[in-house]
């Protein structure tokens, strides 16, 4: 709260300086995911690093809500950070049964090569 702060200035400039330091990690996980991966299209329930998509997905939700402070909005972008969540792989469930009842008519089975 604001009189804690008023009360102890010090620990709020530790809980400032541990949410930079956590900042970071994550900024350095996300490097090196992109170094792995070739991109910042983190999943969610990311098998590389658990706790990654979730806080992709907070920059994201900070950048729309006007929260990200620009030395972090630069940082994330100089890496090519993608600001929308949808990943330009993915396509909807419903296209993919349309390509599957095609591939069937014209083959005759579904075993659809990889």
């Amino acid at each position: 709260t604001r009189l804690a702060v008023l009360q102890n200035p010090t620990s709020a400039r530790q809980r400032t300086s541990q949410r930079t330091e956590q900042w970071n990690k994550m900024y350095s996980l996300l490097i090196e995911y992109k170094h792995i991966y070739g991109d910042c299209l983190v999943p969610n329930r990311s098998r590389f690093q658990p706790k990654l998509g979730i806080w992709v997905s907070t920059q994201r939700k900070d950048m729309k809500k006007g929260k990200m402070q620009p030395k972090r909005e630069e940082l994330l972008r100089r890496i090519g950070f993608s600001w929308d969540a949808v990943d330009p792989r993915h396509v909807p469930f419903h296209v993919r049964i349309q390509q599957l009842t095609e591939f069937k008519e014209e083959h005759g089975h579904c075993k659809v090569p990889t």
